[in-house]
């Protein structure tokens, strides 16, 4: 099932893969700024637990999901049909996906690091769920490129 990687109260992070990572460091982002996030590392979409992302959502009433898959037809899509279906009732603001744009894979290195979604863009769309007028800073890539993971990550895609 899915783990609880970090308590939180204000916005729940669900990630799965890499992303979980980078919802870590957006976690880590968020609370420089005041805000406390729950991350969820999804670990697998078949079966999903939804019992522990219902909870997370429970308590914070909001959750951004991210995916190094496509935002249409993909995990964070399903996560977020799964929290209207199973927590509707608990969420103070609509669900927000963090994935790839619906636009083909680019192969430069400028295109991509506009394509690869990062923890600033995590902790920024966190930050307007929770009506924070805050502002991150970006801090800088782990990676010389966007479109390789850092060498903490050690898989699966």
């Amino acid at each position: 099932g899915a783990k609880v990687m970090r308590e939180g109260r204000h916005v729940t992070l669900a990630g799965f893969s890499y992303m979980v990572l980078e919802c870590m460091r957006a976690a880590d982002l968020l609370a420089s700024v005041g805000v406390e996030a729950e991350v969820i590392d999804l670990r697998t979409l078949t079966p999903i637990d939804i019992d522990t992302i219902t909870a997370s959502v429970a308590k914070t009433g909001r959750i951004v999901t991210a995916d190094t898959g496509h935002s249409q037809f993909g995990a964070t899509a399903e996560v977020t049909s799964l929290v209207a279906e199973h927590a509707f009732h608990h969420l103070k603001k609509p669900p927000v996906r963090i994935a790839l744009p619906a636009v083909p894979t680019p192969t430069t290195p400028s295109l991509a690091d506009a394509y690869y979604p990062r923890a600033i863009d995590i902790a920024r769309r966190a930050l307007v769920l929770c009506e924070s007028d805050a502002v991150l800073e970006e801090p800088p890539p782990l990676t010389p490129w966007l479109d390789v993971p850092e060498p903490r990550f050690t898989g699966p895609y």
